[in-house]
């Protein structure tokens, strides 16, 4: 009894000690709070004295980067490349490799694994499924940003004719209603946007050199989009292809299967369940078979699991229906983008043509002193974004259906998977 009392005093003072300690480090306020020092609002100004003209400043950092080589990549090969690089599926397919091999040895004699595989082979085809999804996706960007590069270059050209035109304007003595800073802040604003799709070429080709499991020579070597940007007209039967997905997709197929699961086959459609949520499928605690009562034990447990099993299959089935109605309704839903996106490319078209006409419709009139060079310079600056934006919609539409096949599940199929 005479040790308690020390020892709680001493506890009381370490705790008074350590919590004026950490009272220190901040305002006086409440005791132990910490906080910051409060001070008046201040204004924050930014400061570019050190950075020069973009020219200089190109010439310091190394750019334009050219180098590297091209290297050709077509669609196709694009999707079952990363279809069969992807690192996940590949290591669930080790997986299901290691428990045959468990399985060829004789430990595994008392199990029925074959829903197990169809767990782990399943999920290593969704997960290719959606890894080709993504590498087209990229694809299709890279191809977009490639085109839309030497569009701004054309128009960095057509933009410092404008500024060489008001220049000679000005050395011949000259008047022009026209801005003289309109094309300076437009070389301006389409250096940015160069720099931009620089930037993000360069990103894309790290993400695509990774889906398709290749590693470059050096740094500096580019994938080269072969694909046809060609636009058909092929109207899409909704419902049709929502049997398609409902067909296809490796997941309800092993839901399907997983929904009759057998007796020996509990272990698996835990498995299957436990894929959906970790808290699904928990297996209960294996019954103690050793002492007198050893055989009324094991009894019990097959009823419960005949009891567990019936709820299993019950519980998939619900998943299944439910699983079912989200991907119908997800391919509706892609199937109605690809109809959007389409429609998108056609008003692109049109309005290329509009900006086109009105082009030549300057540029006729500049010959007879109708039109100033500064509007057909305009003119062509507008003509040349009207093209970047056909081809970000033909790009989309592109995408929308690569989207359409991944929620279907042929990605995989059309690869032999």
């Amino acid at each position: 009894m005479r040790c308690a009392l020390p020892i709680a005093c001493l506890l009381i003072t370490c705790a008074a000690v350590g919590c004026a300690g950490r009272s220190g480090h901040g305002h006086a306020g409440s005791a132990g709070e910490p906080g910051l020092a409060q001070i008046e609002r201040g204004v924050i100004t930014p400061d570019v004295s050190q950075v020069a003209a973009l020219a200089e400043l190109d010439q310091a950092l190394g750019y334009p980067r050219l180098g590297g080589l091209y290297h050709a990549l077509a669609p196709a090969d694009c999707q079952c490349m990363s279809v069969n690089a992807a690192p996940r599926a590949n290591l669930l397919d080790g997986e299901r490799s290691a428990l045959a091999a468990r399985e060829s040895r004789g430990l595994c004699a008392h199990e029925d694994n074959s829903l197990t595989y169809d767990v782990l082979r399943t999920a290593a085809l969704e997960d290719r499924n959606r890894q080709a999804g993504e590498a087209l996706n990229d694809y299709y960007l890279l191809a977009q940003r490639e085109a839309q590069l030497d569009l701004a270059s054309r128009a960095l050209s057509d933009v410092r004719r404008g500024v060489e035109g008001f220049a000679k304007a000005q050395q011949q003595g000259l008047m022009t209603k026209a801005d003289r800073t309109e094309f300076p802040r437009r070389e301006i604003e389409l250096r940015d946007q160069q720099a931009q799709l620089q930037n993000g070429v360069a990103q894309l080709n790290t993400r695509l050199w990774n889906f398709i499991g290749v590693r470059p020579s050096t740094p500096d070597d580019r994938i080269w989009p072969t694909t046809d940007m060609t636009v058909t007209v092929e109207p899409i039967d909704m419902e049709t292809a929502v049997q398609i997905g409902l067909s296809t997709r490796p997941e309800l197929g092993l839901l399907r299967r997983a929904r009759c699961a057998s007796a020996s086959q509990l272990a698996g459609a835990r498995t299957a369940l436990a894929g959906v949520s970790p808290l699904l499928g928990l297996a209960p605690q294996p019954a103690k078979c050793d002492g007198p009562f050893g055989i009324l034990e094991a009894l019990k447990m097959a009823c419960k699991d005949d009891r567990e099993l019936d709820e299993r299959r019950q519980q998939l089935n619900r998943l299944a229906w439910q699983r079912e109605m989200e991907i119908a309704a997800e391919i509706r839903q892609n199937v109605a983008t690809v109809e959007l996106r389409l429609r998108q490319v056609a008003l692109a078209k049109e309005s290329l043509g509009q900006w086109r006409n009105r082009n030549e419709e300057l540029k006729g009139r500049s010959q007879t002193g109708g039109a100033s060079y500064a509007e057909v310079i305009g003119s062509q600056l507008t003509l040349d974004q009207a093209e970047s934006d056909l081809i970000e919609r033909i790009a989309a539409w592109k995408i929308a259906q690569a989207r359409l096949k991944q929620s279907q599940g042929l990605l995989i199929a059309e690869c032999g998977h």
